[in-house]
């Protein structure tokens, strides 16, 4: 099994503490199930939120595993990118938990997200938007000559192990956990939110 205190070249966090916060039954249940409330918005966002929350989380996880054992696998350069592969999705969901709180604070009904919580993923909401548009639009980067020499163009992890980066982009990885972290602890509030909550 590949812990935090796994030997490596790479230096990623272990999450092994978090769990996913909604079984796939109890989430069907709550998407499909009989939802007798006058107004469903806020029951629907939370449920979105948690279940994003759960793929980042699963997402880094995988790609954390499957990155330390490229190291030991004489495939190392596929699996090495189908690991990038798997942190790429989780920066997506991030940014996708990130916004979608903004929209459960900013709707009524909603549990309300404290100001310290949303200045701090604020902060670092640039640095994720900055390596997405440059994952999403490296053609054109491309094509119009925006890459530097000596920098990647695609997604990877910096010399020392310790950072996603790509062009002039770069988040460690050490933040990437401790956003996840953070969101997670927001999702288990909000995972005790219940239909009665958002009747009233």
């Amino acid at each position: 099994a590949i812990t935090s205190n796994t030997v490596c070249k790479y230096v990623i966090p272990s999450l092994d503490d978090l769990s996913p916060l909604i079984p796939d039954a109890f989430l069907l249940n709550r998407w499909f199930g009989a939802i007798e409330i006058s107004d469903p918005t806020a029951w629907y966002m939370v449920t979105a939120y948690i279940y994003i929350v759960d793929k980042a989380l699963r997402e880094y996880k995988m790609g954390r595993r499957i990155l330390i054992r490229s190291e030991r696998s004489h495939r190392q350069p596929i699996i090495y990118r189908i690991a990038l592969g798997r942190f790429e999705n989780c920066l997506n969901s991030i940014r996708r938990c990130i916004k979608m709180l903004v929209q459960i604070d900013s709707y009524s009904k909603a549990p309300q997200i404290g100001r310290i919580t949303k200045g701090y993923l604020n902060s670092l909401k640039s640095e994720l938007n900055n390596i997405r548009n440059a994952t999403e639009h490296i053609d054109e980067h491309i094509t119009n000559g925006r890459v530097e020499i000596g920098k990647p163009f695609m997604l990877n992890v910096s010399q020392d192990g310790t950072s996603l980066e790509i062009s002039k982009c770069c988040i460690s990885f050490k933040d990437v956990a401790k956003m996840i972290t953070l969101l997670h602890e927001i999702a288990t509030v909000l995972s005790s939110y219940s239909k009665e909550d958002a009747a009233q």
